[in-house]
């Protein structure tokens, strides 16, 4: 497990293109933390590293699962928080992506039953000053 602090949006962007190089084709990201915490930088931080297009990034929201081509592939980024059942979470698709791409997921606690292989755990916590605690984990 590692701790991290980033002291702004750049900063979380750079631990997250380093932490990227870690991550495997078929890898599940787990993004948590509050909403505006940087899970969306986190992302950005991600896409960039791999090649795609990190102005194409945003929450996703209200599309649920967004898609950004980068080197080798695909990354889908997925957001949770409207989910408010494991039907809704089902009825996203999500089970056909995971294990088969690189997945980001942000409010994973809303995953239920679904567990994904591969996983990773990132918690971003807000701290004083605006900076931000991240740790870093296998899940």
């Amino acid at each position: 497990m590692d701790s991290i602090i980033s002291s702004s949006p750049e900063e979380t962007r750079n631990i997250a293109a380093d932490f990227a190089r870690k991550l495997q084709h078929k890898d599940t990201v787990l993004l948590v933390g509050e909403l505006g915490v940087g899970k969306t930088e986190f992302v950005k931080g991600i896409v960039d590293s791999l090649g795609g297009d990190s102005a194409m990034v945003s929450s996703p929201t209200f599309t649920l699962i967004h898609e950004y081509p980068v080197c080798g592939g695909v990354l889908y980024h997925v957001d949770l928080y409207r989910c408010d059942s494991e039907q809704s979470v089902a009825s996203t698709g999500i089970e056909e992506i995971l294990g088969r791409s690189l997945v980001v997921i942000e409010w994973p606690d809303r995953l239920g039953k679904i567990k994904p292989a591969h996983a990773w755990s990132i918690e971003i916590h807000m701290m004083k000053e605006g900076k931000r605690q991240l740790i870093i984990s296998r899940y």
